[in-house]
């Protein structure tokens, strides 16, 4: 099933917008709060999220919902990657799946794909993704989100002033 998009599609010919255009795939609990608000609210003057992909439609409506301006939504990845034209591909999706959309964004032709943390989970897919990008142009990310949150910067903090321990 594929949903129609919120917005019109990018033409290829269009003006590109300055900002960075950004796209995420796997509307789980990670994404809405370290990625697509912070794109939409504190980096809006650099970043512009321009699309969102996930099988499970009830989030992609909660998300739609939520966010503002509201990006287009769609279950099928590569139609998003074709009306949207994101500059870079933010993966949240389950960990057993980050191969495929690291590939196929990077193969799409996308800047950088930014991957969570693990970045795979077999030998076999990590190859898959060193050779995608070896003959693509694009880079791989891969996060590791829970040092910026707040509970781990206070954490980090009373360590650091031995409140805690070393």
């Amino acid at each position: 099933m594929t949903l129609e998009t919120t917005e019109p599609a990018v033409a290829p010919d269009a003006v590109v917008s300055e900002r960075t255009r950004y796209a995420i795939v796997g509307c789980g609990h990670r994404a809405l709060g370290m990625f697509a608000q912070p794109l939409q609210q504190q980096f809006a003057d650099r970043a512009e999220l321009v699309g969102l992909c996930d099988n499970n439609t009830h989030r992609l409506h909660y998300y739609a919902e939520h966010l503002a301006p509201s990006p287009a939504v769609f279950t099928d990845f590569q139609q998003m990657l074709r009306q949207q034209r994101p500059h870079r591909v933010i993966v949240c999706c389950p960990d057993h799946l980050h191969d495929r959309f690291v590939v196929e964004a990077l193969e799409f032709g996308c800047e950088r794909v930014i991957c969570e943390k693990p970045l795979t989970t077999t030998p076999a897919k990590l190859q898959r993704i060193r050779e995608a990008e070896a003959r693509c142009p694009g880079e791989v990310v891969v996060t590791f989100n829970y040092r910026h949150t707040p509970l781990m910067m206070k954490v980090r903090q009373l360590m650091l002033d031995r409140v805690i321990g070393d």
